[in-house]
């Protein structure tokens, strides 16, 4: 909502928040490690993580990274800025993702679902930044690197023509409203039409509750069985060709803030899990249910919020869930669960 205008964060909020920010500072480019008792310049990959948190998809256009290096000396400055950012020759290697969305735009006739889902969110993205027509998509496409890359200017405005139909393709395809709903939620059309479908079918799983019963107990498995079939949601551990039920009594347990020897009870027993699995492979496990399930459980929710509006439907969809703490103490309890 906007409130928060600064956040100085510690490297586990820095990695583990999903927030939109315009601007990233990084006082430093290194770090102590505790284990080692060494202190250790950041690693590539982690530098591009904590960038790529500048300019947020749906808010921002664009993001501005600050590094501060360790040392101020100019050369020291410049030789770790050079580690993290490509420069001179080097920067030639780098090709826009854009060719590939130029590309397959050509080769589905510019039908929105028919893209991967990453060129869906994409477009759908633009779109609920306010790039809604072919004016504003071409000023957009104008500052890309793609299009100093290009050395064909016919190209960019048969990519801007391309891109617009295939919105308004999706619009009358699916309707405003489910198009809304995909740009809003970062999922692409075609997952949010999977979602439709399957909450659709299990509306009465999802509303109707026998006396007494647990709605948890009958919720869980029905949500999972739906989630894990959406694409961006099936990372890490979620990627496992199991059933989507054997993740219920983990995510249960989960949500009931036990501690990560009972998850791994719970994961082992049904099979989520192998039985060497040591405390890393749970919390990681654990990372994996919270960051990629709340997503999908978001879209879940938001898809139901109209239509709740409309029907008065009171469809029990949304789930507590426990903060992910990267704390544990030394029986490897989670520590401050909420």
């Amino acid at each position: 909502q906007g409130s928060l205008k600064v956040v100085f964060a510690t490297p586990t909020l820095r990695e583990g928040l999903n927030a939109a920010v315009s601007n990233v500072i990084l006082v430093g480019n290194g770090f102590w490690d505790v284990e080692s008792e060494q202190r250790f310049d950041v690693a590539e990959l982690d530098f591009e993580n904590l960038a790529g948190r500048a300019g947020r998809p749906h808010r921002d256009v664009e993001g501005l990274v600050i590094l501060v290096p360790d040392s101020l000396a100019r050369f020291r400055a410049i030789q770790k800025g050079q580690k993290y950012l490509l420069v001179g020759d080097d920067a030639l290697r780098v090709i826009s993702q854009l060719e590939d969305l130029e590309r397959n735009l050509a080769e589905h006739d510019n039908n929105l679902v028919g893209l991967p889902e990453s060129d869906q969110s994409f477009l759908l993205g633009l779109l609920a930044a306010g790039f809604n027509d072919e004016d504003k998509l071409s000023e957009f496409f104008g500052q890309t690197l793609w299009s100093r890359q290009l050395g064909n200017e016919e190209k960019l405005p048969a990519v801007v023509r391309a891109s617009a139909r295939a919105i308004a393709g999706a619009n009358e395809l699916a309707g405003n409203e489910l198009v809304e709903l995909a740009s809003r939620t970062g999922l692409s059309l075609s997952s949010v039409l999977v979602l439709r479908q399957g909450l659709n079918s299990s509306l009465e799983a999802l509303t109707q509750f026998s006396e007494g019963a647990d709605k948890l107990d009958q919720i869980i498995p029905v949500l999972l069985e739906i989630c894990l079939k959406i694409p961006e949601i099936r990372k890490g551990d979620l990627k496992k060709e199991i059933e989507a039920v054997t993740h219920a009594e983990s995510l249960r347990s989960w949500i009931s803030a036990k501690g990560y020897p009972d998850i791994r009870t719970a994961a082992v027993g049904a099979g989520a899990l192998g039985n060497g699995s040591e405390l890393n492979d749970v919390v990681k496990y654990c990372a994996d249910l919270s960051t990629w399930l709340s997503w999908a459980f978001g879209a879940q929710v938001a898809y139901y919020q109209p239509a709740r509006q409309r029907s008065g439907l009171a469809a029990a969809t949304t789930i507590d869930r426990g903060s992910p703490p990267r704390n544990v103490d030394g029986d490897g309890e989670r520590v401050g669960a909420e």
